[in-house]
């Protein structure tokens, strides 16, 4: 599993979400930040950080909690 898409899960439940390699800000909407993972599941920044770890996606993170900025395309 790895993290395929940064993503916003607003409010009501809809979860929004680009290609990895831009940032939460760019989708100009609130909610929860997260990620959506190769299974197509949303996950919190913390999840997303241990899942890319793994994947090899990160080499080293600045805090446990992943940030769109972390990932590269």
């Amino acid at each position: 599993m790895k993290i395929k898409k940064i993503a916003i899960k607003t409010p009501s439940g809809k979860v929004k979400t680009l290609p990895v390699g831009n940032h939460h800000a760019d989708m100009h909407t609130t909610g929860k930040r997260g990620f959506v993972t190769s299974e197509g599941e949303f996950v919190g920044r913390g999840e997303a950080g241990k899942i890319a770890k793994k994947a090899g996606q990160v080499k080293k993170m600045p805090t446990p909690k992943l940030h769109s900025s972390n990932l590269k395309k």
